[in-house]
């Protein structure tokens, strides 16, 4: 395992890549090279990646000073580490299985004739009538094919909404940043976000507070005050630099339900594929 100065001076080479050459690929790319190459553990990319994250805001930030430019606010697309971690793991998956099927290919179907078969099927619909056309079920090579599309469309649609939901959330921590609000503030945003947005913005809120107040982020939620509580007696605040806040919280908010939305399909695809033999 690294130690820390190894992970520093690897995720400050991966921030300074990605700042001096944005083309030539994002901070999930470039980690996922340097955690293929040295074989880091999960915890160990999501270390490197958050790293990378700071020092590409770091040296943004400090590009944008140099050059005279008087907005200060950093964007850019930041590493996510989950996404390295699917990544690798989906790398490891591919190569295990074309391992495996290489070792049993002489077990393997006929794939050839099942070609002709799928052929004569389609002659067959093409002259069959609606009254004597019988239902045509895919092959089981079929349905495979067509679970494996559908797992790598929600596969990348999760990663993206993964990717959108962090970058919501360190705009967010921009913003928060900016006001120079302190922990005893934050709970009041703490309190207008949960009574906009209901409860199930609890997990930006947290992540949030672990952004701006990593020393304050054992906190809970609203001080631990259930939200029914919160509504029936608190008095919106509304204050104006608080609005794109709470609105950049309704993006990741969205943005973390499609990511649940995607791998609750790919968990369905996982336990409904052994069906398909």
């Amino acid at each position: 395992m690294w130690t820390r100065q190894e992970f520093e001076q690897a995720a400050q080479r991966i921030g300074e890549d990605f700042v001096v050459d944005p083309d030539g690929g994002s901070i999930n790319d470039r980690s996922l090279k340097v955690a293929t190459d040295v074989g880091l553990n999960p915890e160990g990319i999501r270390t490197m990646v958050r790293l990378a994250n700071v020092a590409a805001y770091e040296k943004i930030f400090e590009k944008k000073g140099e050059d005279g430019d008087p907005d200060r606010m950093v964007e850019f697309v930041v590493g996510d580490p989950e996404v390295v971690i699917s990544q690798l793991h989906k790398r490891a998956e591919d190569a295990q299985s074309e391992k495996v099927a290489a070792a049993a290919y002489d077990q393997t179907v006929d794939y050839y004739s099942d070609i002709e078969y799928s052929q004569e099927r389609e002659k067959v619909a093409a002259v069959a009538t609606e009254e004597d056309a019988e239902p045509l079920l895919p092959s089981p090579l079929e349905v495979r094919g067509l679970f494996k599309r559908a797992s790598n469309t929600l596969e990348e649609a999760g990663s993206q909404a993964a990717a959108r939901w962090y970058l919501q959330l360190e705009k967010a921590a921009n913003h928060v940043r900016a006001t120079g609000s302190v922990p005893a503030e934050f709970g009041t945003l703490e309190k207008d976000a949960a009574c906009a947005l209901g409860e199930d913005c609890y997990p930006e809120l947290h992540t949030l507070r672990e952004m701006v107040f990593p020393h304050d982020s054992t906190t809970p939620v609203c001080g631990g005050v259930k939200l029914a509580e919160v509504i029936s007696t608190y008095i919106s605040s509304s204050k104006k630099e608080q609005l794109p806040i709470i609105e950049l919280l309704k993006k990741a908010q969205a943005a973390r339900q499609k990511k649940e939305a995607a791998f609750n399909g790919l968990e369905w695809i996982k336990n409904n594929v052994p069906k398909a033999k």
